[in-house]
């Protein structure tokens, strides 16, 4: 596919997780020592992100909402994205325009879910869905 300068691309790029509790500092993002990003494998064109804004009687609600296709889970993808399983985790995304956010904070952790199977066809693709979501007074933050 031939992009040009302008083009409004949809779709991840990447993404990557954090425990909320690694961080040191937030805006501009700064790790505890030997903390760091994991990169989140998932196929390329699968990744999405939604932003809702909800009006709620403590002002406005940003509610991020996003999912992504791992085809081929293995037991190694597995064991690396369980810790982060539940309400604990703090999301970086990158969409295909290069527009970075950082979704959940420290006391506001971005809950993350996954579902997957073997598929129903015989050429179906097995593999599993990660979900993630989370609703936050601010809106994400940008690097």
């Amino acid at each position: 596919m031939e992009y040009h300068e302008g083009d409004n691309i949809s779709s991840l790029a990447s993404a990557e997780i954090a425990m909320h509790t690694d961080f040191s500092g937030f805006n501009p993002v700064v790790f505890h020592d030997g903390k760091g990003w994991t990169r989140i494998p998932f196929k390329e064109g699968s990744g999405s992100l939604s932003v809702r804004k909800i009006d709620s009687p403590n002002g406005i609600i940003h509610d991020y909402a996003g999912r992504m296709f791992m085809p081929h889970w293995n037991e190694e993808d597995e064991n690396e994205l369980d810790p982060f399983l539940g309400q604990v985790a703090v999301v970086r995304t990158v969409d295909m325009n290069g527009k970075v956010r950082i979704i959940g904070a420290p006391g506001y952790a971005v809950t993350l879910e996954t579902s997957g199977g073997t598929g129903e066809g015989f050429t179906a693709e097995n593999g599993t869905e990660l979900r993630f979501k989370t609703e936050q007074v601010f809106r994400a933050f940008k690097e």
